[in-house]
Parts: C-alpha cells; sequence; structure tokens
C-alpha cells in the first residue's frame, strides 16, 4: 500500500479520533451551564459572575496558551502531547468531585480541564491539518467534520448532564466522578492512535515554507499595513463572536427556565439546537471546498443571524417559537468553530497556518471567558434579567458584523493572485512582482 493510500486512511483514524475526543471531553466543558444551575440551585448564595467565570475559564483557558501546544507537541510528540491532554481532564473531573465547597473549582476545574481540553481540541485540528493540508481536496471538509464533535456532544451530554443530575438529585459532584471514569476510559483507548507517523510532514512543510495555500494559487495582501489591518480586524470579530455566543449559551438553559419552559420542552429546545447546530456544519462540510476561497462570508452571515436572534429574544418577540431560534441560533456556533483553521488560508495563506490557527484560538479564547463573566456580572446586578445578556449579545455581533465586513472588503479589494508558475518568486510575504488584480 502507497504511503498516499495509508495516509488518507489514517487521516480517517484521526478524524474520528478527534470527533470522538470532542464528544465525550470536550464537550463536557462547553455544556457546564446545567451544572451551573445544579450548583446554583445546591449553593443559591453563589453569584452568577462567579459560576460563569468558572464555566468561561474552563473553556477559554487553555486556549490562551494555545500557541504553547504547537511548541510542546515538537518536542513530546503529537501522542505523548495528547495523553497529557486527556489525563489533565481525567483528574480535573476526578479532584471537582470531592472539593468541600464550589469555591476551589477555579483550582481543580478551570485551571486542568481548561487546559486538557484545550489541547485535545487544538491538537485535533493541527493533525488533521497535516493529513488533509491546504491542497488537500478534502482539507475543507475534512477540519469541519471534526468539528462535528461539539453538536454531537451536546445532544449527547447535555441531556445525559439533567438525567445524571435529576437521578442524583442534584449531586454535580458525583456526576463530575462518573464523567471521570469515561474520560480514564478514553484516555486509555484513543491516545495509542493519535500519531502524526503517517502524515507526509516533509511535504506539508514545503507548502508552509513556500506559502502555496493551492496547488494552483492562492490569495493574499499586497501591502503589510493592510494585511496587518485585515489580521486586527479578522482577531477583533473572533473576541466579539465568542463574547456573543457564549453568553447566550451560557445562560439559555437558565433563561429558557425562568421563561417558564417546562422540562420536556427544554430538552426538546437543547436537542433541535444541537441538530441545528451539526446540520449546519455537515452543509459546510459539503459547501466548504466550493467556497474555501470566500468562508469568511459565513462569518458575516452567521453573525447578522446572532444579531436578529439576541434581539428577538431579548425583545421577547414572538416567546412561544424558542425553538425556531434554537433552530435559527446553531448556525452562531457552527461558523465559529468548525471554519476557524480552514478560514486561514484566505485571510493569511498558509504561511505558518498552524501558528496563526492557534492564535484564534487564543483570541477565541479571550471572547469565551469574558462572555460568561459579563453576563454573570448583568444578571448579578439586574435580579437575573437575562434580557440584559441578550441586549449586550447584539451589541456584540453587530461588532463582529462590522470587523468582518471591513475585512471582506480589503479581502476582495486588496488581494493579489499568486499563481503555481511564481512559486519560486513567493517568498516570506514578499509579492513585489505581483500588481494588483484589481
Amino acid at each position: 500500500m502507497s504511503h498516499l493510500n495509508i495516509q488518507e486512511k489514517y487521516g480517517l483514524v484521526i478524524i474520528l479520533l478527534s470527533i470522538v475526543t470532542r464528544i465525550f471531553v470536550v464537550s463536557i466543558a462547553w455544556n457546564y451551564g446545567i451544572f451551573i444551575t445544579a450548583i446554583k440551585q445546591t449553593a443559591p448564595g453563589t453569584l452568577f459572575s462567579e459560576l460563569g467565570w468558572i464555566a468561561g475559564l474552563a473553556q477559554g483557558l487553555g486556549s490562551l496558551i494555545s500557541p504553547m501546544y504547537i511548541v510542546i507537541s515538537k518536542k513530546l510528540g503529537f501522542k505523548l502531547t495528547f495523553f497529557v491532554g486527556i489525563f489533565l481532564c481525567f483528574l480535573s473531573l476526578l479532584a471537582s468531585s470531592f472539593v468541600p465547597s464550589e469555591h476551589f473549582l477555579f483550582l481543580t476545574y478551570s485551571l486542568p480541564y481548561g487546559i486538557g481540553s484545550s489541547i485535545i481540541f487544538v491538537l485535533g485540528s493541527l493533525l488533521t491539518g497535516m493529513y488533509y493540508p491546504p491542497n488537500h481536496k478534502y482539507h475543507v471538509t475534512a477540519t469541519v467534520s471534526i468539528s462535528l464533535g461539539f453538536p454531537i456532544g451536546f445532544l449527547i451530554i447535555n441531556p445525559l448532564n439533567e438525567s445524571l443530575l435529576k437521578y442524583y438529585d442534584n449531586d454535580w459532584q458525583l456526576v463530575q466522578r462518573i464523567y471521570s471514569v469515561i474520560v480514564l476510559i478514553l484516555m486509555g483507548i484513543t491516545s495509542l492512535f493519535f500519531t502524526d507517523k503517517y502524515s507526509n510532514k516533509i511535504e506539508h512543510q514545503m507548502e508552509i515554507r513556500d506559502e502555496i495555500a493551492y496547488k494552483d494559487e492562492f490569495l493574499s495582501i499586497k501591502s503589510k499595513h493592510l494585511s496587518f489591518i485585515v489580521r486586527f480586524l479578522w482577531l477583533f470579530g473572533l473576541v466579539c463572536n465568542s463574547i456573543a455566543n457564549t453568553s447566550i449559551l451560557t445562560n439559555l438553559n437558565g433563561y429558557l427556565t425562568s421563561s417558564g419552559v417546562d422540562s420536556a420542552e427544554l430538552k426538546l429546545d437543547f436537542v433541535i439546537l444541537g441538530l441545528a447546530d451539526g446540520l449546519f456544519r455537515i452543509f459546510l462540510a459539503i459547501i466548504g471546498p466550493r467556497i474555501k476561497k470566500n468562508l469568511s462570508s459565513m462569518y458575516i452571515l452567521a453573525s447578522f443571524f446572532g444579531f436578529i436572534l439576541s434581539n428577538l429574544w431579548a425583545d421577547h418577540i414572538v416567546p412561544l417559537f424558542n425553538t425556531i431560534y434554537c433552530l435559527v441560533f446553531g448556525m452562531c456556533p457552527a461558523v465559529l468553530m468548525s471554519l476557524m483553521y480552514s478560514v486561514n488560508t484566505e485571510i493569511t495563506g498558509t504561511n505558518q497556518i498552524e501558528k496563526n490557527y492557534t492564535i484564534n484560538v487564543m483570541m477565541s479564547g479571550v471572547g469565551i471567558i469574558i462572555g460568561p463573566l459579563l453576563s454573570g456580572l448583568l444578571l448579578d446586578t439586574s435580579d437575573k434579567n437575562y434580557d440584559k445578556v441578550f441586549k449586550m449579545a447584539y451589541r456584540f455581533y453587530f461588532m463582529c458584523i462590522i470587523s468582518y465586513s471591513l475585512m471582506k472588503f480589503l479581502l476582495l479589494k486588496y488581494s493579489i493572485r499568486v499563481c503555481k508558475q511564481s512559486r519560486e518568486d513567493v517568498r516570506l510575504n514578499s509579492y513585489s512582482p505581483f500588481k494588483n488584480e484589481s
């Protein structure tokens, strides 16, 4: 069997491992909202801002140091680094199940689980990108497909959380102990097969050095100043986008409960949200290869829908249509998380694509930390007025629309086309031989 065939087949193994670990490990942090509700019920004196901070740190803290994961994986290897990530998650859940007070969760849950789950998340994307580099015809499909672990995890973990908490009378510590056993089992299985051994690393590194995003061409910005502005607008949009998304997702359970939604409808709404998220990701995986030079446009579209929906939720327009809102809102997290790796080739080319991706994750992590904290402060100071959370969210979505739109305008107006024949002239952002197409 040729190396190419082995690479293709083992790439599927990496995709499967990435999806499974996202479902049963990373999704625990992303579905922590129901634990917040349970902790609040068992310790009513705990502030929402503190609980939001605990959840936000677990989702975003590890993202802040994500560029370090590249350095660590080069030293230790992907397999060992991946093992360390899952082990931290196991240790975190086990320790959190024995803390005497929820205040200790900053130390036992937020810090170790945040780092561990981020290692799993980032390495899954990086290794998938190595097996399916930007010039591969399935690059976008593969990198989007691994993100399906989030909506599938949403469909599995969220109802499982609710069922376990109900069965064990809101004993959230016992539930976390159960999850630690699940993570321990996964640690023993997945770590054995998570390797870059069969990827074409040499070819991939050559493509990065020559900055060839596709076999024939790629788009980039000639001016370094404009390139910096484009990058700034992109990262600013990511921060705002993450703040808006996490503010809503962290508090959606509490909002629907306070609105009088019964248990059956609550489950239905979250199932629909998870299904919608998953369907949007499948849709992106299908159309992604056809629009791979315009993936950033999807961020504008998703932000627009987020802006409209958060307005509707805040103003209680047709409140009986919460289910429909959840259906459409699934697009927002789907676009933000699934295209974050692939969109790099449009914004910065393939030069240091792994580094640029981890910077994206880092800035997204900033928003993930800020979102629950700000929304928690709003709830604490407004007697649990969830309308203020949604109003805050639509302001951030509006900033996303402006930022992404300006970025897209600059990309369209000032981009240049570098052809395959000019490969030898392309060196480290030196585009002097090429003229602006426009």
